[in-house]
């Protein structure tokens, strides 16, 4: 069985083993419904589920892991190697400031 906890909501989304392609999402105030792969809406208290998650969970996470694989055989892994970390200081932040006031003189 497969459960994720969405990172932003803490909802929880639970594969639902008796009943193939279903997901059981429950919030954190214990409100539960059941949604299908596509996340309609089939039953219970909690009408409202994050479409992404449904499909993940329904699928056992073998579309989340498809989706990776191509993303990384297409070279998006590589794009997000070359992402150079920058740090704000408050000279930087300054010249920033600056430089988008003189554009709007212009």
């Amino acid at each position: 069985m497969v459960a994720l906890r969405h990172p932003l909501s803490g909802t929880l989304y639970e594969q639902v083993s008796h009943r193939p392609g279903l997901v059981r999402v429950v919030g954190k105030d214990g409100a539960q419904g059941l949604f299908d792969d596509r996340g309609r809406y089939l039953e219970g208290e909690r009408r409202v589920a994050d479409v992404a998650m449904c499909r993940w969970v329904a699928d056992g996470l073998s579309s989340a892991r498809r989706m990776a694989d191509r993303a990384a055989k297409a070279g998006a892994g590589a794009a997000s190697e070359r992402t150079e970390t920058l740090e704000v200081t408050p000279d930087l932040a300054r010249q920033t400031v600056d430089a988008s006031e003189s554009k709007k003189d212009t």
